[in-house]
């Protein structure tokens, strides 16, 4: 029923296929794309569709926070009204953190980008490109194919049109799909810094003797991040609180 009224236009149906069809055809890694923090969700909601997720022994999985700056009004005034399911409270949205770390592990999963729980433990080339290189880096570019797609270019970072029906209307009409696009990096270096925490951690010699010393003590004494040898690594709270890192 959410998947209606957020307008996904795949079915669970769809997804069945897409897993039989890739199971079918032998592809080594098998990715899957999952939400927490969404309108009326709770635990047993987690539990139920992680419980799905070992069913389909998926090699890797994005485990994704709904964000809901891109909400239309009428949602919220939905969520008011009582038509569409409420928004989790801060602490509610904790703990359906909190499970999916644990049921992630538990489902033996381990968790190697802020978003990426795998199997065996790689980094996928995808999310290491499209978000900085990793670990400091930002020199690598990718171009976006797709709706809702991302892209990095030339200090640009990029994203296609999240409708699908728009998205096609817009390629039809040999336009180019784009939903938005950042102003350009005044240091390119900041790129690396600043998308340190989708990776969990970054090199100290990227940050020692940097306008950003003082910043990253910071995030030391609040428990956000701790020291481990030459790196500086997010703690299991800082985990929670990356997207605000």
């Amino acid at each position: 029923s959410l998947r209606e009224k957020l307008q996904i236009a795949s079915t669970l149906d769809d997804v069945e296929n897409c897993s039989e069809m890739a199971r079918k055809y032998r592809f080594d890694d098998i990715n899957v794309d999952m939400l927490y923090y969404l309108p009326g969700q709770t635990v047993e909601d987690i539990k139920f569709d992680i419980d799905n997720i070992n069913r389909h022994q998926y090699t890797s999985v994005d485990y994704y926070y709904l964000s809901y700056f891109g909400f239309p009004k009428e949602v919220f005034d939905g969520m008011r009204q009582g038509s569409f399911p409420k928004r989790p409270t801060d602490l509610e949205r904790y703990i359906l953190h909190k499970e999916v770390m644990n049921l992630m592990s538990i489902a033996g999963y381990k968790q190697v980008t802020e978003n990426l729980y795998s199997i065996n433990s790689s980094l996928s080339n995808f999310y290491r490109l499209c978000w900085g290189g990793g670990y400091g880096e930002y020199s690598a570019e990718t171009i976006a194919l797709g709706c809702s797609a991302r892209g990095y270019i030339d200090g640009y970072s990029y994203a296609n049109t999240t409708n699908l029906h728009q998205y096609i209307r817009e390629i039809e009409r040999g336009e180019i799909p784009l939903f938005k696009v950042s102003d350009r990096l005044n240091e390119k270096e900041n790129r690396g810094i600043v998308f340190f925490p989708k990776f969990l951690g970054i090199e100290k010699k990227k940050i020692q003797g940097t306008k950003y010393s003082d910043k990253f003590a910071g995030y030391i004494s609040d428990g956000l991040l701790e020291e481990a040898g030459e790196w500086y690594r997010l703690t299991p709270k800082g985990t929670y609180y990356s997207p605000s890192i």
